[in-house]
């Protein structure tokens, strides 16, 4: 259900820089679209400290405590 409701999102108007990261590097992290900008600002940083956006822990503990 989720996946046709982005999926219409996306026909209807154009991706954030937020929903453009969630979608190629952390599409099973289910953020709001506040929290995915703010998250898409911080992003560069992160993989530059050797953040590793693929590991399932990190996506687990986003989803949980995001």
């Amino acid at each position: 259900m989720k996946e046709i409701s982005r999926a219409v999102r996306q026909v209807y108007r154009p991706k954030s820089r937020g929903e453009e990261i969630r979608d190629s590097l952390l599409p099973d992290v289910d953020l709001d679209e506040s929290k995915l900008e703010l998250f898409a600002q911080h992003i560069t940083a992160l993989e530059g400290i050797g953040v590793n956006l693929q590991d399932k822990r990190l996506r687990d503990t986003i989803n949980v405590y995001p």
